[in-house]
């Protein structure tokens, strides 16, 4: 029963986050290095209020799994055949603009059409894109990692774990709630995918594999435009969502 009270409580924290958001223009979610919320977002733009709010209806719901891992499936907006999420997950894959090419896909192009032998597939590639592409400043995983190492140490007193294979874990702490972040650093298109992990024993919150764009449903946390000119910025904006996250379960009330 504590769970399902705590569930609607939930519920409407995070609808608030997203009405709020949205009355801002979502101008925080629009500085999140991902290509994938910013197509959500174009996505959210086109629609009428009223679908607008059916959809974050489903997208509330289904962040309830990030929380409550044991939650039944059946009542994921896609399994239960909600049909503003039914016509979002059809609609996603048409969104085709090159404005959602991430840093790898631009610089693999560039790098391909500077070659000796360019490939015949990127011979049409608009002149703009091929613009967008020389503009940026690339960056690396190594370099990402140290900025994530800084921040989140100084933030959180976190300390980095090498977990192989790119992932690395950040076991932190903020405000007495300990909390790991397990960052994947080792993607082919994503730089980093961050995973938030708490446990909340008055609100019985369970934390897995939760990331703010995922909670709210605008985004799952795979980050795939981080440059050395925005560095620096999208890693204190992570620390700043990590902390959104981890203070949650102060903002519903307890089992008392």
């Amino acid at each position: 029963m504590g769970s399902f009270v705590h569930g609607a409580e939930l519920s409407r924290f995070t609808k608030n986050v997203l009405d709020a958001d949205a009355a801002s223009g979502y101008a925080l979610l629009r500085r999140i290095p991902s290509t994938r919320t910013w197509k959500v977002l174009d996505y959210v733009s086109t629609l009428e209020r009223a679908e607008r709010d059916a959809f974050f209806n489903a997208f509330v719901s289904n962040g309830l799994f990030l929380l409550y891992p044991d939650r039944d499936p059946s009542l994921h907006a896609y399994q239960s055949g909600d049909p503003a999420y039914r016509r979002f997950i059809d609609a996603m894959p048409q969104l085709f603009d090159w404005k959602y090419a991430d840093v790898r896909l631009l610089r693999g192009i560039l790098g391909d059409l500077r070659s000796k032998a360019p490939s015949p597939e990127f011979a049409n590639v608009p002149a703009h894109v091929i613009q967008r592409a020389e503009a940026i400043q690339p960056t690396n995983a190594a370099a990402i990692r140290r900025e994530v190492k800084s921040v989140l140490t100084k933030r959180f007193g976190a300390k980095a774990e090498n977990r192989g294979g790119g992932n690395w874990l950040y076991p932190g702490d903020y405000a007495g709630r300990p909390f790991q972040v397990r960052i994947d650093y080792g993607g082919r298109s994503d730089q980093l995918r961050y995973e938030l992990f708490f446990d909340d024993v008055s609100t019985g919150i369970r934390a897995r594999r939760l990331s703010y764009e995922g909670l709210i449903g605008l985004g799952d946390g795979h980050w795939d435009f981080v440059t050395a000119d925005n560095l620096s910025e999208s890693v204190v904006l992570l620390a700043d969502l990590i902390q959104e996250l981890v203070v949650i379960p102060q903002k519903v009330p307890s089992t008392g």
